[in-house]
């Protein structure tokens, strides 16, 4: 009896030390979850207590961002215009079609992160900064992204991957993404300026009201000039309407039509049967392209894409080999 009693306390000894051992092992090897303090791209310092595990987006931009550094999984609300990637459409809406933010709703999701881009957020109906408000009154951790050009994308995107506890996914795709913009840029950085063509750039144009186009301080713009390009609208800033007789006389070699698959335009159509237009050279030569909107005016990872497609129509002669 006593003999059994002393080899049950041997075992019961044993299993202890092998817990304490299991249990040190997982204490060193267990992920930190220090809080992440950023500062978002108002300047607004945000504290993120641990990883977020239901992260609501309020911008198509945000939305591919997130999906992109692997934490779509995580993503438990969206905006309508929010349909890439294609999991995205089956997403929770905050927002109806050209309706307002829901924020009753967004509260519902109990999100530990929100992630806006102040373009959503500039004025139209309410104030500038409105949205902001909103959520920062109902307590809800909001970083906010304001992007102004391709480098600063990326910047957010190593931002994202902080608040998001995907920093090490955040590096590989920055760097992804960086080299296949240096792959283009080295190509073009050799042309001159007679080697650059003019190109007009367009989302909107019905054959009646004046065209709408992207000019200097755009995402368009900034890829044009990227792609070894000269944007003839890039003397404004903004998105304006130019006047057509301005765009006759600036005479484009390239007219790149934003097309928005998801809404159709009349744009193309009325370009190409506009008499005002024929004799530009863009008309003459047939160089009139559809690229998809979303790649020139979404501040996410495919800009990338958007600039790859830009230049091959700018410069097809350097992709030839």
């Amino acid at each position: 009896m006593v003999k059994h009693k002393r080899l049950l306390a041997i075992g019961t000894l044993a299993i202890v030390v092998v817990a304490l051992a299991c249990f040190a092992v997982w204490w060193a090897s267990r992920p930190s979850v220090s809080p992440v303090a950023v500062v978002d791209d108002l300047g607004r310092n945000v504290i993120i207590e641990a990883p977020p595990k239901r992260i609501v987006s309020m911008a198509p931009s945000a939305t591919e961002m997130l999906f992109a550094l692997g934490v779509g999984d995580r993503v438990v609300g969206v905006t309508d215009a929010c349909d890439y990637p294609p999991e995205a459409l089956k997403i929770e809406k905050i927002r109806e079609p050209f309706g307002d933010f829901q924020i009753e709703k967004i509260v519902e999701l109990s999100p530990d992160l929100v992630v806006m881009d102040r373009y959503f957020d500039l004025g139209g109906i309410y104030p500038p900064g409105f949205w902001l408000s909103k959520l920062e009154e109902s307590g809800l951790t909001t970083v906010v992204l304001y992007a102004k050009d391709l480098n600063d994308v990326l910047e957010d995107i190593k931002l994202v991957g902080q608040v998001t506890w995907s920093q090490e996914n955040a590096t590989k795709l920055i760097s992804t993404l960086e080299q296949r913009a240096n792959e283009i840029t080295n190509r073009v950085k050799g042309l001159s300026e007679e080697e650059k063509p003019r190109v007009f750039c367009t989302g909107w144009y019905d054959g009646e009201t004046d065209p709408w186009t992207s000019g200097y301080g755009t995402f368009a713009d900034d890829i044009i000039k990227k792609a070894g390009g000269i944007n003839v609208a890039g003397i404004k800033a903004g998105f304006i309407q130019m006047n057509l007789e301005a765009v006759v006389w600036a005479d484009p070699q390239i007219i790149i039509v934003l097309e928005d698959y998801r809404w159709p335009t009349p744009t193309y159509e009325a370009i190409m049967s506009d008499e005002r237009l024929k004799n530009t050279e863009a008309l003459k030569k047939g160089a009139v392209y559809k690229i998809d909107a979303n790649l020139l005016s979404r501040p996410g990872p495919r800009l990338i894409d958007g600039l790859e497609e830009v230049v091959k129509v700018l410069h097809p002669e350097l992709f030839s080999s």
